[in-house]
């Protein structure tokens, strides 16, 4: 598993959020433990940082890098965003799905079982 993959100040920059502001860092950690989680999901795969290689290194380990990242901080962004979205027709709107950068980057790390 990953540990410290991305820091809260990360994160708050990324979204515009003032770094004083504090009322949702458990919020924000909440959705950057769930971007993890979607994209091991969504590429069959396990996360694991520098600091957290296992010996011996599964197969489908996959080790964290700024591409990832980057990703990771789309998805979290989106959700912060936009949370109202994953109920049906939100404030008369069309429900959303991930965002496609997201998807787009995950891909490029997907495992395939043959």
């Amino acid at each position: 598993m990953v540990d410290n993959v991305l820091s809260l100040d990360e994160i708050k920059k990324h979204c515009r959020i003032d770094a004083d502001f504090i009322n949702e860092d458990s919020l924000l950690e909440l959705y950057r433990d769930a971007a993890v989680k979607e994209f091991e999901l969504k590429t069959n795969r396990l996360l694991y940082s520098e600091s957290s290689i296992p010996d011996p290194l599964p197969e489908k380990a996959l080790l964290l890098n700024k591409h990832i990242k980057s990703a990771l901080l789309l998805l979290i962004a989106y959700w912060y965003e936009n949370r109202e979205t994953a109920l049906p027709y939100a404030q008369n709107s069309s429900p959303k799905e991930l965002p496609l950068a997201f998807s787009y980057m995950a891909m490029h790390y997907r495992w395939w079982n043959i």
